[in-house]
């Protein structure tokens, strides 16, 4: 084989490589950019999960903080109430 026609298949092979790389790029993008606009019931599904999640660790928080007032604010009435009486 000459040299030009072995250096026009390395040029070509290159070229089909770097289109083929692009395309697949392309394509995940596309795919991805899809996902999001149109989720599929599984992607619902776990979304749902974990917002109902972030509700639960939300409303525990709540209750938590709720419960440590509580119990600070008896501490304070006790510390007012025994200050009084001496």
């Amino acid at each position: 084989m000459d040299m030009p026609r072995r250096h026009l298949l390395r040029v070509v092979e290159e070229h089909h490589q770097e289109v083929s790389s692009r395309l697949a790029s392309y394509s995940e993008r596309r795919k991805n950019f899809l996902q999001r606009l149109f989720p599929t019931e599984l992607d619902r599904v776990l979304m749902d999960a974990q917002l109902n999640e972030a509700r639960t660790d939300c409303e525990l928080d709540q209750r938590i903080l709720s419960l440590a007032c509580s119990i600070k604010f008896e501490a304070c009435k006790e510390a007012r109430t025994r200050s009084s009486k001496a």
